[in-house]
């Protein structure tokens, strides 16, 4: 892959991801637009287009499941589809959408998750896909989004320790942990190492 390609990538990667933790990514909100069920007409030269990058795949199951590809870069070229993509969690996937990921050629899947997060919720994926684990937070000492879920299941101690804005504050301090951790730096460039790797490609990543 060339270099070139590779910084794109990186620039996309660096855009999804956060705009991914700054959304949830795990989970789909009522508006999400599907590729085919709500596609941007654009006019080129008198001539209507249709847009649809960066819009779901309309995989019911993995509603955040997207190609990177389409994006126009300076130079007037555009990011090549198919070779990257990113997702929510890949878990309680229909049988019909599994064939349908099955479909992307996938051959490396990266979870950028906790242990905490993945041992309720492994990933499911099509056969042959290796999955690699990239524990982002794995230096945090209490990486307070991935523990929402079970804090929540008691609401005395959700209020105490996320009332009076504290949970703002956590969560701004745990997306500045997802760069300045250690191990988010070791995690990232490991996969920006596998990303220029064609024998690990087409990839897939998710938090």
């Amino acid at each position: 892959m060339k270099r070139t390609t590779l910084k794109t990538l990186a620039a996309l990667m660096s855009i999804s991801f956060f705009g991914a933790a700054l959304t949830g990514c795990s989970q789909q909100t009522a508006t999400e637009p599907s590729t085919q069920a709500n596609k941007a007409t654009i006019q080129q030269g008198g001539k209507a287009d249709t847009d649809t990058t960066g819009l779901s795949l309309g995989v019911k199951s993995v509603p955040n499941l997207r190609d990177l590809g389409g994006y126009k870069t300076a130079d007037g070229k555009k990011v090549a589809t198919g070779i990257l993509f990113r997702s929510n969690q890949l878990h309680k996937i229909s049988p019909a959408d599994m064939k349908k990921i099955a479909a992307l050629g996938l051959k490396t899947d990266f979870d950028f998750r906790t242990a905490a997060e993945r041992e309720p919720r492994p990933d499911e994926l099509p056969e042959g896909v290796k999955e690699v684990w990239l524990d982002v937070l794995a230096d945090a000492d209490d990486a307070g989004p991935a523990q929402l879920e079970k804090l929540m299941q008691d609401a005395k101690a959700a209020n105490e320790a996320l009332g009076n804005g504290k949970a703002a504050e956590d969560f701004a301090a745990s997306y500045r942990q997802f760069v300045s951790l250690p191990s988010a730096k070791k995690a990232f460039g490991e996969l920006f190492v596998a990303l220029g790797d064609k024998q690990q490609l087409p990839a897939l990543f998710h938090c």
